[in-house]
């Protein structure tokens, strides 16, 4: 943390914005004609909450689809085909 430490100088610090709206004022005042910005496109808002109701409702869907094709995967043997508990030793 000591190497950290140091003295601290406001004037060391610039801000790009603060340089930029003052050269945009400067040119303004002076009657230059100023250019619109082009607009940027607008990136599509996702629905968290949605996207993680469908995320849900697929694994919902996949578990069941699995479990459906274990049911008709396992052999249909009359008994034996459940095991007995194991015993716990003393």
């Amino acid at each position: 943390m000591q190497s950290l430490v140091g003295e601290f100088d406001p004037s060391e610090l610039e801000s790009q914005y603060r340089s930029d709206l003052r050269q945009l004022l400067e040119a303004k005042l002076a009657g230059q004609e100023i250019a619109k910005p082009e607009p940027v496109p607008e990136t599509p808002v996702v629905d968290l909450m949605e996207a993680l109701k469908r995320s849900v409702e697929e694994a919902k869907g996949r578990k069941t689809t699995k479990a459906a094709s274990k049911r008709r995967a396992a052999p249909k043997s009359g008994s034996g085909s459940r095991r007995a508990p194991a015993r716990k030793s003393a």
